[in-house]
């Protein structure tokens, strides 16, 4: 009864006895169902790796609540960063998790980036100034040029291959590179938005205005003046061409209000850039895999603390108590915090 119960909802091991939660057969049975049942294992087999294997094949993410031990162990997270987030539907990079000796290894590090091009923020510096592994990652998403080293930020073939993923990855490529002309078509080609961040002399170039506009007619709000916008508009929907604040703009103010307008309309309500102090506004966090943008934050639980997987949660070092709802586990987190789960 106790395995058809955690073979249906592996979270239903934290309602089963002790002596069930050291049953490997019902443990391994629930991480399989749901990674994060892991937290309600016995101390045993939450230290067993054959379990956390499991637990992080169905639930990458489940790397950060294993012990020191389990992250320092290269199967087990070679097992979660070749997981696929996007199959159960979560937000994060498993190798963040890591150890710091894992972290600088390359079999480890290829597998991330593969898996998750913005597994680069967390590798070591050598490994952001290796061309392998930043072409893995900018091959997987093109935005996570953002976290290559300088060098490679220059590097022709790795910016071509990033702005053919992502158009607006040409934000973080060189002053050298942005004035390029075969890069910036590619990037324009793939997002006419890109076009903010063409070099000057580029964007006064009439072919890479209008093969922007036409890829995008948003990216009308980049070109740099008025002539420009005039031609531009020859591409744009009828609704645009008629937009008095396009056809008027002379100076930057204006034409920052509508770009501004611009922005705000082709995002969704669900995604924003970051504003002008590279901060996310109230109500969104950084995104996980779009550099440069923030992400809703989703409507869980309000906890008086930071916010863990599947109603974990972990308190402040100030606070003793879970909240209404919630039971605190016997085991504290290794960073000395108390954690609680939902009743």
């Amino acid at each position: 009864m106790a395995l058809a119960a955690v073979k249906k909802n592996g979270l239903a091991l934290q309602r089963l006895s002790p002596s069930l939660k050291d049953d490997k057969k019902i443990v391994l049975a629930a991480v399989k169902q749901n990674g994060n049942a892991i937290i309600h294992a016995s101390e045993h087999l939450s230290n067993d790796k054959d379990v956390a294997i499991a637990a992080v094949k169905q639930n990458g993410l489940v790397l950060e609540f294993l012990t020191t031990k389990l992250r320092d162990d290269k199967d087990v997270v070679l097992a979660a960063v070749k997981q696929d987030l996007e199959a159960i539907d979560q937000d994060g990079i498993v190798l963040e998790y890591a150890s710091a000796r894992l972290k600088n290894d390359k079999a480890v590090v290829m597998a991330a980036v593969k898996q998750n091009g913005a597994s680069l923020e967390y590798v070591s510096t050598e490994y952001k100034n290796d061309k392998a592994v930043v072409v893995a990652a900018v091959k997987e998403n093109g935005n996570a040029l953002h976290y290559a080293s300088k060098k490679l930020k220059s590097d022709k073939k790795v910016v071509m291959i990033a702005v053919n993923k992502s158009g607006l990855s040409l934000m973080d490529a060189s002053p050298e590179l942005k004035d390029d002309i075969d890069v910036v078509m590619a990037a324009i080609r793939q997002n006419g938005n890109a076009l903010e961040y063409v070099s000057d002399r580029l964007k006064k170039d009439k072919d890479v205005v209008m093969t922007a506009v036409k890829q995008n007619e948003d990216a009308i709000v980049f070109c740099p003046d008025l002539v420009s916008r005039a031609e531009a508009l020859i591409f744009a929907s009828p609704e645009l061409q008629k937009n008095t604040k396009v056809l008027v703009a002379t100076n930057r103010e204006k034409m920052d209000s509508v770009k501004n307008s611009s922005n705000v309309s082709s995002q969704s309500s669900n995604i924003i850039s970051l504003n002008t102090r590279k901060r996310c506004a109230n109500g969104y966090r950084k995104h996980p895999s779009i550099i440069g943008k923030c992400k809703k934050k989703s409507k869980k639980v309000i906890f008086s603390g930071s916010q863990s997987e599947s109603g974990v949660y972990k308190l402040k070092k100030s606070l003793k108590r879970c909240p209404k709802g919630y039971k605190s586990l016997k085991t504290k987190g290794e960073d000395g915090r108390k954690r609680c789960v939902k009743n």
